[in-house]
């Protein structure tokens, strides 16, 4: 007999399975991500009970081995309503994909949660623009992970104080100002612009100092550009965060 487990979760992705069966996409505080089959769960094309973003506490069914766990129940724990917030709603998308693309230990499950259960609430809240909640977010994975990015520091000459103006794509390493100079027309090189420089440096308390800098598109798209080239230098993978490009679009040419 199949054991019966327990576990709060928030919903990522939900797929239809057949005409009232589903496919649901969950991270969950101790489980981390798995996917539920809801069987019979869009009964007579009645909504279905389950809202992507929204918390809830399931019971299921877990699988024998490695597969889909099946739906019991479940209980309503919070709403996150973005639904009328389209630029949170593309960085709630964007968080979502990083969760789930990303390979977490069973162990940090919780932690992650948290971090996802708290992002999404900084979104429903609408008190800092969306951009600055996701740099944030990232910036927490980076550190979970084992990568954090600091605001100061270069890794090449190790001057502690200075700011970062590069990133070296095959190491991963950042660099400063002078450490990127020795490396003319190098095309592993990605370096910041000025405004982007101060902008990273910023990235720690950005909630401080929006009304400092004017975030126009190229300028997001290029500290996005390069949190992710970080990543995946890092961690040698590569996101692929289609929701990242449509935020990207909220903010002016």
């Amino acid at each position: 007999m199949k054991k019966k487990v327990r576990d709060k979760g928030i919903v990522l992705k939900i797929s239809p399975y057949s005409e009232s069966s589903q496919i649901v996409k969950v991270y969950c505080s101790r489980l981390g991500l798995i996917s539920i089959l809801a069987k019979g769960i869009r009964k007579s094309g009645a909504l279905s009970p389950l809202v992507p973003l929204f918390e809830y506490e399931f019971n299921l069914y877990a699988p024998l081995e490695h597969g889909l766990y099946l739906y019991v129940d479940s209980s309503l724990i919070k709403e996150t309503l973005l639904f009328d917030k389209p630029d949170c709603w593309a960085a709630a998308e964007a968080g979502i994909e990083v969760m789930s693309q990303i390979l977490i230990p069973d162990e940090e499950a919780e932690l992650y949660y948290e971090l996802l259960r708290q992002y999404l609430d900084y979104l429903g809240k609408g008190g800092l623009k969306a951009i600055a909640v996701w740099w944030r977010f990232f910036r927490r994975i980076l550190a979970l992970s084992g990568y954090e990015l600091r605001e100061l520091g270069c890794e090449q000459c190790s001057c502690a104080s200075a700011k970062i103006t590069g990133l070296d794509l095959k190491t991963g390493n950042v660099l400063c100002r002078d450490c990127a100079l020795e490396h003319p027309g190098d095309e592993s090189l990605l370096c910041l612009s000025p405004l982007g420089i101060d902008l990273l440096a910023m990235l720690p308390e950005i909630g401080l100092h929006l009304d400092k800098i004017k975030l126009d598109r190229r300028l997001v798209t290029e500290m996005d550009s390069f949190l992710l080239a970080y990543f995946e230098s890092r961690y040698h993978k590569t996101l692929k965060l289609k929701s990242l490009s449509v935020l990207e679009q909220f903010y002016p040419i």
